[in-house]
């Protein structure tokens, strides 16, 4: 306390020589001096009053007050989480027809595909109970299909870029959020089409990107300090000529929050 003690009085002393013209220490140096170097308001005063000065408490608490809330301020919110799910496909009709011939049905396809998920949000816009920002996320699968006309791998990943808002549910461990974007589909297509013999099967490879819209609701679940589990759903709508497309993903992640 001697050793702040002294400090503080050669301190206040050099604030007072700078305000030798008006006689007041202003309520900012008087925050320094509290602030930064532990000295009270109240010592500070007393010193002031025996050299003829006034300190501004107005100002000073102006300045508490400032220091307060950005210190409550809460951080922007960024989550990094990793997990899987599955893909389902949602169609009125065949998935897929080439020359009018359908290749591929529900009925003799699978039209679940199991994922891995990885998503990252950052979420500085707050207000009261509300969250908002921006998702980026990836699903990565590969679809198979094996009948009389053709026999096709496509390895595709799916790339969502959303606008996020959170809501808390009565408690800060759990959120409800909502999300609207777009997608982009990137296949990658390894395909054999079936003629008339086994001989005469021709293989190609080609690439391709498809555009989508979606939307998307999740539950938040955040047990401990920095560490979030989010349980999700999104309907995805492509954009394919031809061929109307969409698919549910439901994903189970897990990882950071800072």
């Amino acid at each position: 306390f001697l050793r702040t003690l002294e400090k503080g009085i050669g301190l206040i002393n050099g604030v007072m020589e700078r305000s030798a013209d008006t006689h007041v220490i202003s309520g900012k140096d008087t925050f320094i001096l509290y602030d930064t170097f532990g000295f009270p308001l109240d010592l500070s005063e007393l010193i002031a009053k025996e050299h003829g000065f006034t300190v501004d408490v107005k100002g000073f608490e102006e300045e508490l007050a400032k220091a307060e809330a950005k210190k409550n301020k809460p951080a922007a919110d960024f989550s990094m989480l990793v997990g899987g799910g599955a893909l389902i496909n949602i169609y009125d009709g065949s998935l897929l027809k080439y020359n009018n011939q359908t290749l591929w049905k529900k009925e003799t396809d699978s039209s679940v595909l199991p994922e891995v998920n990885v998503r990252m949000a950052y979420l500085p816009v707050k207000f009261d109970d509300w969250k908002a920002g921006v998702e980026l996320a990836a699903q990565t699968s590969i679809l198979y299909f094996d009948n009389e006309y053709i026999q096709s791998y496509l390895p595709f990943t799916v790339v969502e870029l959303n606008c996020e808002i959170q809501r808390k549910l009565g408690t800060d461990k759990f959120l409800l959020a909502l999300k609207l974007g777009g997608s982009a589909s990137i296949i990658n297509e390894i395909a054999k089409y079936k003629q008339d013999t086994e001989e005469e099967r021709q293989a190609s490879e080609a690439a391709f990107v498809n555009w989508g819209a979606q939307a998307g609701l999740s539950f938040v679940f955040i047990p401990v300090k920095n560490f979030e589990i989010e349980l999700g759903c999104d309907f995805n709508h492509v954009f394919i000529p031809e061929m109307p497309t969409g698919n549910i993903n439901t994903y189970l992640v897990m990882g950071v929050r800072l």
